[in-house]
């Protein structure tokens, strides 16, 4: 039997005695546990801008320990205790193990438990209550934020907190006050303490909107048109322009913005064609995470294609045979604009 020195109490696990150690402090391998992926998301879709609803999802690289997380509705002091952001996120937000929408691509495995819920080792989704605190707040009119509240982006930064403490009472011992921090499941490997900059996808709508189009009248062998507008993002590949039928080649967008949610220029060369009637220009932006959401967006004024002009033709004069004689000739027309072909549009 285990007692004290001099043994004059009971043997552990005897009556009120504890006999149940605390948590295992060490490790068996160094840490591997990375972060792989930061994603920005808008789930309610309702604005253009940060604001409150808007979420942060942490992907790792491999199924965590979850820190002595619970798996839903951890508070902020909970994340703090685990996380360090490099800058406020927000006076208030809330985390939940899980892997939806703009992430789910991203997500090496999920589970699902019992009561329906898309419960995850692999992801953590931070979803932001309270704006206040973020960068450019001050200048918002609501508490819904405005174009000038946001995080950065590019240099926005999450790194794990190795020596978090133990989040909830269940982990509480007076032999191990520091936490079990970020470990692979089931936990072998040393907390991690890696951390990741820049977020992909976006918050506010995956919209576009079109303010003009030059030319409007384009030649038949296609030509170089700009498109002025706000919302192309910064990946030209996640964009389709449709003259008609037909898509547009050689896309870059230029915005000083480095979100490309601002004013900016779309640029491409249009499709060889032919159509003097008028076609419907329309930028079609695809989810850069969910590759079945593509949103089309539809300049308000028609392309048209400029109609031939003739400048002259030869021969200028024929004879015409007696009948009941019959000839062919042979007429050649020279000017611009006759297409590439047979029509390609009424």
């Amino acid at each position: 039997d285990i007692r004290n020195v001099p043994a004059t109490s009971l043997p552990a696990g005897w009556g009120a005695i504890d006999s149940l150690s605390p948590p295992m402090d060490g490790d068996f391998a160094p840490s591997r546990l990375a972060v792989a992926w930061l994603v920005a998301d808008d789930p309610d879709n309702l604005r253009l801008w940060y604001n409150p609803g808007d979420t942060i999802t942490i992907i790792f690289s491999e199924a965590t320990n979850l820190a002595g997380l619970p798996t839903s509705n951890i508070s902020r002091s909970q994340l703090d205790s685990v996380l360090t952001f490099s800058e406020t996120i927000g006076a208030d937000y809330v985390g939940n193990f899980r892997c939806r929408r703009a992430a789910l691509p991203l997500c090496p495995a999920w589970e699902t438990t019992a009561d329906g819920s898309n419960f995850t080792r692999y992801a953590l989704e931070i979803t932001v209550l309270d704006l206040t605190g973020v960068a450019g707040f001050d200048q918002c009119q609501s508490s819904m934020g405005c174009p000038a509240a946001s995080i950065n982006l590019q240099t926005f930064t999450v790194t794990l907190r190795a020596d978090g403490p133990y989040p909830g009472p269940a982990w509480a011992s007076s032999l191990s006050t520091y936490g079990p921090g970020w470990r692979n499941f089931p936990a072998q490997c040393a907390p991690s303490s890696t951390s990741r900059t820049g977020l992909d996808g976006r918050f506010g709508q995956v919209k576009v909107e079109l303010y003009s189009a030059v030319p409007l009248s384009i030649p038949c062998v296609g030509g170089v048109i700009t498109i002025y507008g706000k919302g192309f993002g910064q990946r030209s590949d996640l964009l389709t322009v449709m003259i008609g039928s037909r898509a547009a080649t050689g896309l870059q967008i230029y915005s000083l913005d480095p979100s490309g949610l601002t004013d900016g220029e779309l640029v491409g060369t249009t499709p060889e064609g032919t159509g003097a009637r008028g076609m419907e220009l329309v930028v079609i932006l695809q989810d850069p995470f969910l590759p079945a959401v593509r949103t089309p967006t539809k300049l308000a004024g028609l392309v048209v294609y400029l109609p031939p002009v003739i400048s002259s033709f030869t021969p200028t004069s024929i004879e015409l045979p007696t009948a009941p004689k019959t000839r062919e000739f042979l007429l050649t027309l020279f000017g611009r604009n006759f297409g590439p072909g047979p029509p390609l549009a009424p």
